[in-house]
Parts: C-alpha cells; structure tokens; sequence
C-alpha cells in the first residue's frame, strides 16, 4: 500500500489531472487516481487502518 501511495504521488506530482487539456487524457487520469485511492482504501482495511474519505 504505501509503494502504491509513492508511485501514485511520483504520478500525480509530474503529470496534471484536472489541468489536462485532452478530455480524453483527462478521463483517464481521473479513473486511474479512483482506482488507485480504492486499492489504497481496500489494503488499509485489510491493515485494519482508518482512512479518511477525502484529504
């Protein structure tokens, strides 16, 4: 789970999610950060660890 959270971070960090010109690009990039913050929130479950709905 935290290897996810410092790639996704790395990701988020270099690439714009809303900022994206292309709606397609766009679109995509929203999906993938809604799976990944469902896997996080799945394995900290799995970790019995709270987390937060939104930050």
């Amino acid at each position: 789970v935290y290897e996810l959270a410092k790639q996704f971070n790395a990701y988020y960090h270099d690439h714009s999610i809303l900022r994206e010109e292309n709606a397609a690009v766009r679109a995509l990039r929203l999906q993938l950060a809604a799976q990944v913050a469902r896997i996080i929130k799945r394995g900290m479950r799995l970790l019995g660890i709270d987390v937060p709905e939104r930050m």
